[in-house]
Formats: structure tokens, C-alpha cells, sequence
């Protein structure tokens, strides 16, 4: 397709469609085109505009026009015919031609600006150009809440917008997950499992058919795979190495049946990275692998780096700042982050610990959507047990306590049967109907039992 198409199909939809016409008419400048006839035409369709306050048809157009001929090439226009296309491609195909026009504009005003010298004008090119990349015919600005119930029952009702985290409770909690452009944050002392619930909870991800990405700057991405694997595989960590050839190529082929995504692990030395790198992992990811991730988990956030780092700067301001930006980047790609924090030298050891009780910087706490604390008192260990509780929740309540199964060989959180919340829990129609079943059969069976004891003492008696 040519300019000369695109101009005058744009044209064309000025007089003949008010919806498209409506699209295009706040960004319609005589700079877009290159036709002479059409620039005529552009510039007394604006001026019509800005003099009378709304759009001219075909007759007014005639009085405007004082050339013949560019007033025939508008009839020719207005007859052009474009039914062989469908309006959404053609919509398409205009936006991209705008955007590259507007491309077009700035780097060539900026080399006129160059050519005269007049640097303090080119300062402006840059967001002139940002501006000009993020060309959109959509004009929607924020949510219409009387006009948009559409889009609001949509998103209400769209799962997808919330990954379960795997653990019943906390999924309660929480209505339903890990929220789409959140950050969530487990706080525990060091070496107390943030890696392992991480891996754990990823796996859950995987397993509920999500493109996962871990970001591993502590350990190896080989370490976090044996981790993965043994929740996956249900094998001992310890004995993952001792599988022969054959049965551990076995164990991924039946997986690869089950699962249709992937689970990418990515290493970087420690402190060596900001969320551009993450950005430009991304970009990478996806034209080398054909890889979007669903959710991301990062281990962990107080060893990054903030892009805007400063010599002058304390760590209560940096690990603020990494915040910010990590969350940052969750809503700009519309997903979960899922990353920890370590507590200060008060949480070591504690039964409970607080919002106060973590480490670096308590701004943090301000960014985060989510924030579960993670204990272990010396009984709860011995039961194999952490206990989490929601210190912070964009979604539910706060001060929230739960216990939860941790199995240390499979590198996997459980839900705890026995934990109270569970136990209060409504029981879901599948499982009520199980439980009838199962109701049922015991009565069944108890009675089958007492005829059979009572045939069984007839008999004695007879004899």
C-alpha cells in the first residue's frame, strides 16, 4: 500500500465515518501528508473546524475550495472503494502510518534545529520522539466508571488477572493470588526458606499452565532447576542426581505432556543488576525464545541494584528505590512480581515479627501490595512447619496468621490440614459432594455390617 492510499483513505473516513473520524481527527495535522491536492484539502477541513466548531460534509467542502480539481480529487476520494478491506485492518495499518510520520517529523525538525545551531530546542526532541513511538488511535483516558461496566465485569470475572499461589489460605486471603501488576514480598531471617517457598511457589505457577521467569541472584540457576525438579518430579533433592540417564529423561517427557509453558531460570551475580536489566532480559527472551512470562519471581530484591544509584545514597533510600522500580515494571507489563526481604537483627528468631522488622528500609513496606512474614518458632520446626502471617494486603485482611506444611527434601510448601483457618474454611460443592459420598458408602457398609452379624448370630443360635 502506498502513502498516497493511506492519505486518501484517511480522508475518505473524515466524510464517511463519525467513529474513525473521531479517532483520527485530535492528531490530524497537514504535516501528515504528502499530496499537495490532500494537504489542500486537510488544511480547510481544520480551518472549517476551528471556525464553526464541527466537521464540514462534502457541500460546505465545495465553498471552501476555490481549486477545481483538488475539489474533484475529493469526490474521487469519497468514491474511493474500500470494502475489500476490513475497517479494524485498515485502523492498523493508518495508526502505523501516523506513527511513522510523526517519527518522521521530529527527526527531520531536529536536523533543521541542528543545522541552526539551536541546541536548547533539540532538548526537546527526545520526548518529541517518546511521544511520537507511543502514537495511539486510542483515546480512552482512565476508567469510566457509569460507562465502562463492560470492561469493569470483565476484569471482575477474568481468573486469569490472579495466579493462585497454590496454598488454599493464602489464596483466600487474598482473593484469589498474586494480583496482576503487584509486587508481593516474603520477609524472613536469613536461612530460613525464602528460596524454598519461591521455588515452591513457582512451581505452583507452572503447574497451573503459567510462562514462569526466576531471576536467581543468590544462587545458581542449576541449584534453583534441582529445587524445581524435586517439587515437580515429588523426588527426594538428594536423589535427583542418582537417576539414571534414561528414567530422568523419562520424568520430563511425561511432564512435557502435561505442562504447554515454560519455566526459564536466568543468574546474575549478585548486586549486578537493576530493572533494565530485567527489561532487556525480556526483549531477549522474547525474540530468542518466543518466551512472555506470566509471573515473575525475583531472589531476591535487597540485592539488586536501583538504576538510580548514588554514591550519597543510604540503604534505606536504595532498597526504596528498587521497589519502586521493581513494582514499576509489574504494572508496565501487567504481571505479579513475587520477590523477599530479609529481616533486621529484632525479627532474628522472633515468634511474630512486624512491618518494623524488616531490614534496610522500612519504605518498602509502603511500596509492596503484598507482605507475608515467615517464622519458625522451634516447636512449629520440629512439626516441619513455617508460620506465615499477612503483614500488609491490597486485597483482604492484614494480621492474618497461618501455619503451612514445609517439606525440606521436595523443596515444597503444603497446606496444613490442621490449621484452623483451614478448618473453618466452607467446603467447596466437589468436596461436599465427596463427603456425602463417602457418608454414604459408610452407611452402606455399616448396615451390610449389622445384617451380616445378625445372620452370623442366628446361626450360632440354631445351632
Amino acid at each position: 500500500m502506498t502513502t498516497q492510499f493511506f492519505e486518501n483513505v484517511i480522508i475518505k473516513f473524515l466524510f464517511t465515518d463519525v467513529e474513525v473520524r473521531d479517532k483520527i481527527f485530535p492528531f490530524l495535522s497537514a504535516r501528515i501528508f504528502d499530496d499537495i491536492q490532500n494537504i489542500g484539502i486537510i488544511k480547510k477541513y481544520v480551518h472549517y473546524n476551528q471556525k464553526f466548531g464541527s466537521f464540514p460534509t462534502i457541500s460546505e467542502m465545495k465553498v471552501e475550495i476555490e481549486d477545481v480539481d483538488t475539489f474533484n480529487h475529493l469526490i474521487e476520494i469519497k468514491d474511493l472503494d474500500i470494502t475489500e478491506f476490513k475497517q479494524e485492518f485498515l485502523l492498523s495499518e493508518i495508526e502505523d502510518f501516523f506513527k511513522k510520520k510523526l517519527i518522521h517529523n521530529v527527526i527531520v525538525d531536529t536536523a533543521e534545529l541542528l543545522s541552526k545551531d539551536e541546541l536548547e530546542k533539540v532538548f526537546n526532541s527526545p520526548d518529541d520522539l517518546r511521544e511520537a513511538l507511543a502514537f495511539s488511535f486510542d483515546t480512552k483516558i482512565g476508567l469510566d466508571i457509569l460507562n465502562d461496566e463492560e470492561r469493569i465485569y470483565a476484569d471482575l470475572h477474568n481468573k486469569d488477572k490472579v495466579i493462585s499461589t497454590g496454598i488454599t489460605i493464602l489464596d483466600r486471603f487474598t482473593k484469589g493470588g498474586f494480583h496482576e501488576k503487584s509486587l508481593s514480598l516474603f520477609m524472613a531471617e536469613t536461612n530460613l526458606g525464602k528460596s524454598l517457598i519461591m521455588c515452591s511457589l513457582a512451581t505452583n505457577s507452572l503447574l497451573q499452565n503459567k510462562n514462569v521467569l526466576y531471576v536467581t541472584l543468590e544462587m545458581s540457576e542449576l541449584k534453583i532447576a534441582e529445587r524445581i525438579m524435586a517439587n515437580l518430579f515429588d523426588k527426594d533433592i538428594n536423589d535427583i542426581s542418582n537417576i539414571e540417564k534414561e528414567p530422568f529423561m523419562a520424568l520430563f517427557g511425561n511432564w512435557k505432556k502435561k505442562i504447554e509453558n515454560k519455566f526459564v531460570v536466568k543468574e546474575f551475580p549478585t548486586r549486578s543488576i537493576n530493572t533494565n536489566h530485567i527489561r532487556n532480559l525480556l526483549k531477549e527472551l522474547k525474540v530468542k525464545k518466543k518466551f512472555i512470562p506470566d509471573i515473575i519471581y525475583v531472589d531476591y530484591i535487597s540485592i539488586m541494584l536501583s538504576c538510580m544509584s548514588n554514591k550519597n545514597d543510604n540503604s534505606y533510600i536504595e532498597i526504596k528505590r528498587i521497589s519502586e522500580e521493581l513494582r514499576g515494571l509489574a504494572v508496565e507489563l501487567g504481571i505479579p512480581f513475587i520477590s523477599a526481604v530479609q529481616t533486621n537483627r529484632g525479627g532474628f528468631g522472633s515468634v511474630e515479627i512486624d512491618l518494623t522488622d524488616i531490614a534496610d528500609s522500612i519504605g518498602t513496606t509502603a511500596t509492596a501490595d503484598l507482605i507475608i512474614g515467615v517464622t519458625q518458632p522451634k516447636e512449629i520446626r520440629d512439626l516441619n512447619k513455617f508460620i506465615w502471617m499477612i503483614l500488609k494486603n491490597r486485597y483482604g485482611l492484614n494480621k492474618k496468621k497461618m501455619s503451612v506444611l514445609v517439606d525440606y527434601f521436595k523443596m515444597r510448601v503444603n497446606d496444613d490440614p490442621d490449621d484452623a483457618n483451614i478448618k473453618d474454611m466452607p467446603m467447596s460443592p466437589e468436596k461436599q459432594k465427596n463427603e456425602s459420598i463417602s457418608k454414604a458408602v459408610e452407611i452402606t457398609n455399616n448396615l451390610l455390617n449389622k445384617d451380616n452379624k445378625e445372620k452370623f448370630k442366628k446361626i450360632i443360635d440354631f445351632e
